[in-house]
């Protein structure tokens, strides 16, 4: 299975909780007290009116966009369709939850994967992260395709097909 963003964090859990063969997590840390942290500056506006949620995710998704060429960029854009509710409901247990209630959440889900896991960056999630996933998931690899941004399969796609491959042929 593979999963982009919150995608990660859904292949994540499906891999937990049922059979599957490997999981590919493409940037999506998994310590989702340290993602509460980060949100937490947008929440005012992400909670705001109208143009203010449209100002937060503005903001939150051009910083992401990292080394993506000008016509993915624009593709990316021109796809992306934030609706406030939706956005909320999703996150609403990030920002509801305590850091050390989403930590525990998400160990006891790891706990459950067992198979290959790769764990794909664009932004160095750091040595504690990767110690973190490396002990929570003893399957896990850790790669950084350091200051590719949020999209690091969309910079470099025929490596990223390759991984897919390999993951899937070398279970």
């Amino acid at each position: 299975m593979v999963g982009h963003s919150l995608g990660g964090v859904v292949v994540s859990a499906s891999g937990a909780l049922f059979p599957c063969g490997a999981i590919m997590n493409i940037d999506q840390p998994l310590r989702l007290s340290t993602f509460k942290e980060g949100l937490s500056q947008l929440e005012p506006l992400l909670k705001g009116g109208p143009q203010s949620f449209a100002t937060a995710i503005s903001l939150l998704f051009e910083s992401m966009m990292g080394a993506l060429p000008a016509n993915e960029v624009d593709r990316v854009t021109e796809l992306r369709r934030a609706t406030q509710n939706v956005v909320l409901g999703i996150w609403g247990t990030v920002f509801e939850s305590s850091a050390e209630e989403l930590d525990a959440q998400v160990d006891a889900l790891v706990a459950g994967i067992t198979v290959p896991y790769f764990s794909l960056h664009g932004v160095d999630p750091g040595a504690e992260y990767t110690s973190w996933l490396h002990n929570a998931v003893p399957s896990a690899t850790v790669e950084v395709w350091d200051n590719l941004g949020h999209y690091p399969h969309l910079v470099d796609p025929g490596t990223f097909l390759r991984l897919v491959n390999d993951l899937s042929t070398n279970k």
